[in-house]
């Protein structure tokens, strides 16, 4: 069997699996309406599917100065696409953060979020991050149980706002002690390279 027209196939399950009811293309790459203010792609940048991480961009990359005025993922998509900003970083959290559960998709680990607007979902690969060896230089991939995404937020003291998703410690004043999987937006100096999730803003 062909292998594309298999995974065709097992795009179908997916879809399935995940509520998402058919597959929607916006300029040549499939995206998820999980009810918020805009939509998001289903994979990466540089990934054929959802489970596959694609490319790792750096910070100089995402937020270069040549690029004022202008979006990688639009420069690189084309259509509507963009990065994502801190606010719809936010957004996707407050929409999924109690509804996130690790699970392999394909045989990739990742987080599949669930939108508590409709019940759909997208997955994010476990990414990692791609980080500098102190002695060499050498990027090495660190954190692999965990996944960290681009935003187009760069704080003037160069903190970056990125997706972040891993397993966390529970308190015990919260809901006891144990470990649970947590969605975050994070907003720190950045350490290593991550990929892109575009995402493009709704007609009204």
């Amino acid at each position: 069997q062909d292998i594309d027209t298999g995974r065709m196939e097992s795009n179908k399950t997916l879809n399935f699996i995940m509520n998402n009811i058919e597959s929607i293309m916006h300029n040549g790459h499939e995206f998820v309406d999980l009810g918020l203010s805009v939509n998001w792609a289903v994979s990466n940048i540089g990934a054929k599917y959802p489970e596959e991480v694609g490319r790792y961009f750096s910070k100089e990359e995402v937020h270069a100065p040549e690029l004022a005025g202008k979006d990688l993922a639009q420069t690189l998509w084309g259509g509507e696409w963009r990065l994502p900003t801190y606010d719809e970083l936010c957004e996707l959290r407050i929409a999924c953060e109690f509804n996130i559960k690790r699970i392999e998709l394909f045989g990739s680990p990742g987080f599949l979020l669930t939108s508590i607007h409709n019940d759909r979902s997208i997955f994010f690969p476990a990414t990692g991050m791609l980080c500098p060896q102190e002695k060499t230089g050498e990027k090495k991939l660190e954190f692999p149980h965990a996944a960290y995404y681009w935003s187009s937020y760069e704080r003037e003291d160069g903190c970056v706002a990125q997706l972040a998703m891993d397993d966390a410690m529970c308190s015990e004043q919260d809901f006891g002690p144990g470990i649970f999987t947590a969605l975050m937006v994070t907003l720190m100096p950045a350490f290593g390279d991550s990929p892109i999730r575009p995402v493009f803003t709704k007609k009204a």
